[in-house]
C-alpha cells in the first residue's frame, strides 16, 4: 500500500442522529454481520442497535459501535456473538446512525497521539530493568483552523466545549479508510495579526479507543450454492443447513472478504 495524501482528509462531529436503518437478517459471528438493503452507512460511522431478541440479545442491545467491512447491504461491527442465542426480532432489530457535521476550514491537524505509561517491575533480583506497558492513552486531536463564525462544524465545537459533553468524532481520509473516537474538546481559540487571517486551533481530549477501519471491504458475494466446492468438493447436489460459520479474510491492504460456510448438509 503507497503512502496516502493529506488533501481530502476531513474530520466530523456528531451533532445528533440520523434515521434508523431495519436489520432483516445476521450472522452470529465475530465481528457480527448485520443486513440491512441499501443502509446507506459507511466504514467509520457510529450506530447504536437495538430491539434484537433472543437470551442473549443484551450482548448487542443498547451498544454503541463502529461500522465496518461495509458492502450495500451488510456491515459489520466489533462484537463477538459467536453461540449466541440473538435474532432480528422479526425485522424489528435496528441500527441508528449518529448524524455527523464536518469541522469546516481546517488547515492541518495532529493525532490521535496515543501513548501509555510504563510500569516499572525490577526487583533486587533484577540483573537489567524490566517493565510493562500501562493502560493505552489515545492522547488529543489537535486542529488548526481557518476561523468561521457560520460554520456548522465549529460551532458544533464550541457548543460541545461549553457542555463539557463528549462526541464522536470520524476522520475520514483522502483514500475513504477512518479513524473514529469519543473526544471532549478542551479548547476552541482563535488568534489575528494584522493584514492577517483570524485564525483558529481546536483541541480534542479522546476518551476510550480508536477504531481504524479500510476505506474498502467487500464481502463474499454469492449464495450457499455458490460455495459448496469451496466447503467439499462432492456437495454439489447437497443441501447446506445448520448455524453458518464466517470466516474473515484480509489482504495485504486491510482489505475484508468473507466465507460463509455451513456445519452440516444432506443428500
Amino acid at each position: 500500500m503507497s503512502a496516502i495524501e493529506s488533501n481530502g482528509t476531513k474530520l466530523e462531529i456528531s451533532t445528533g442522529t440520523g434515521g434508523a436503518v431495519t436489520i432483516t437478517e445476521m450472522t452470529l459471528s465475530n465481528p457480527t454481520i448485520l443486513t440491512a438493503a441499501a443502509h446507506g452507512l459507511s466504514n467509520g460511522d457510529v450506530v447504536t442497535l437495538a430491539n434484537f431478541a433472543g437470551d442473549d440479545a443484551a450482548t448487542l442491545n443498547n451498544k454503541v459501535c463502529v461500522v465496518t467491512n461495509v458492502t450495500t447491504d451488510t456491515f459489520a461491527v466489533d462484537i463477538d456473538t459467536t453461540g449466541k442465542t440473538i435474532g432480528d426480532n422479526t425485522d424489528a432489530a435496528t441500527a441508528t446512525p449518529v448524524a455527523l457535521t464536518e469541522i469546516g476550514e481546517i488547515t492541518d491537524w495532529d493525532g490521535p497521539s496515543g501513548t501509555a505509561a510504563v510500569i516499572d517491575t525490577t526487583n533486587l533480583q533484577s540483573t537489567s530493568k524490566t517493565k510493562l506497558q500501562g493502560i493505552p492513552d489515545e492522547g488529543q486531536v489537535t486542529l488548526s483552523i481557518n476561523f468561521d463564525p457560520d460554520d456548522a462544524g465549529q460551532l458544533a465545537a464550541s457548543a460541545a466545549r461549553k457542555a463539557r459533553a463528549s462526541k464522536s468524532f470520524k476522520i475520514t481520509y483522502s483514500d475513504d479508510s477512518t479513524m473514529t473516537f469519543t473526544a471532549y474538546v478542551l479548547g476552541l481559540s482563535t488568534s489575528g495579526a494584522v493584514d492577517g487571517k483570524v485564525s483558529g486551533s481546536i483541541t480534542l481530549e479522546i476518551t476510550g479507543d480508536t477504531t481504524l477501519a479500510s476505506g474498502t471491504s467487500t464481502a463474499c458475494a454469492g449464495t450457499p450454492a455458490n460455495l459448496r466446492a469451496v466447503i467439499s468438493d462432492d456437495s454439489a447436489d447437497a443441501t447446506l443447513s445448520g448455524t453458518p460459520v464466517i470466516f474473515t479474510i484480509k489482504d495485504k491492504d486491510g482489505n475484508a472478504y468473507y466465507i460463509k460456510a455451513y456445519p452440516t448438509k444432506t443428500p
